[in-house]
């Protein structure tokens, strides 16, 4: 073996292994995950909190067939529970197409109110994908025609409700933005995780080491760790999970990292001890 990795040559390509199909399906679930990750900022929820569903449109057939074979790198990218599709955009949201008046006015003078008229009688789902994809539409109003060019328009999407939507080129992406108590208590678990594995780096434990966590003990927390402990306790490798009863005079060994943190406006304490 070289001295250092550094020293070694780069690797001989072999261009048999390359999987173009693989990668083509990568490419669109890049594309597809981007977008979700855009509509779950639009509605504010954060990626630990994980939602009911994701709904797709995708611009044909080949790329559905894409995403439904790598579904689940979309599904836990997304932290989503299922995904499906949709080949009507009018599902998810309602689409409106508004003529700007400055544009159109300026090339057509008294035809923009003709225009605008014409326009508002068109499917507008369909009038905004021809225009999304930079086509120049042909309007005909009053026996006259006028050609109205993408930058002449402006798209408003407004999502359904219980959707969060982010759109690009043809593809449409919508999360749902309802949470059950169960998903709910799953985004209070993951974010729980998240802190204990931050004390764990704080610190200064090695990833194999295993601990007891304490956590104070309330009715939010008791709830959390009936349904979601086993997952807590093989995250953070807990080999112990005690919740603690201030009531009861109970408190974690002192000295121990600790942190306090805001959860659905309630303060909760954890520790960890190396076991």
């Amino acid at each position: 073996s070289p001295d250092s990795i550094h020293l070694a040559r780069w690797p001989q390509v072999n261009f048999d292994l390359i999987d173009e199909q693989l990668s083509a399906d990568m490419a669109m679930v890049q594309h597809v995950t981007s977008l979700g990750h855009a509509a779950r900022q639009n509605a504010n929820l954060k990626v630990r909190q994980p939602l009911a569903q994701v709904v797709v449109r995708t611009r044909n057939a080949e790329e559905e067939a894409a995403l439904r074979r790598l579904q689940q790198f979309v599904l836990d990218e997304l932290n989503v529970k299922a995904m499906s599709f949709t080949h009507a955009g009018g599902d998810l949201v309602d689409v409106v197409v508004f003529p700007y008046p400055k544009q159109l006015g300026q090339k057509y003078g008294k035809g923009y109110p003709k225009i605008r008229q014409a326009m508002s009688g068109l499917d507008q789902a369909e009038l905004a994908a021809r225009f999304q994809a930079g086509e120049t539409v042909e309007i005909e109003a009053e026996g006259e025609r006028y050609a109205v060019a993408p930058e002449d328009v402006e798209v408003r999407v407004t999502p359904r409700a219980g959707f969060s939507v982010a759109q690009e080129a043809g593809y449409l992406v919508a999360v749902t933005t309802e949470l059950d108590q169960a998903l709910i208590q799953e985004g209070y678990a993951r974010e729980l995780v998240r802190r204990i594995q931050q004390l764990r780096k704080d610190a200064g434990l090695e990833i194999s080491d295993r601990i007891v966590t304490y956590i104070a003990d309330s009715d939010l927390m008791h709830e959390v760790l009936a349904h979601f402990g086993a997952y807590v306790r093989e995250e953070t490798l807990s080999v112990e999970l005690v919740q603690l009863h201030a009531t009861q005079g109970d408190q974690a060994p002192e000295n121990l990292p600790h942190v306090s943190f805001d959860l659905d406006g309630k303060t909760i304490t954890v520790a960890i001890g190396k076991k």
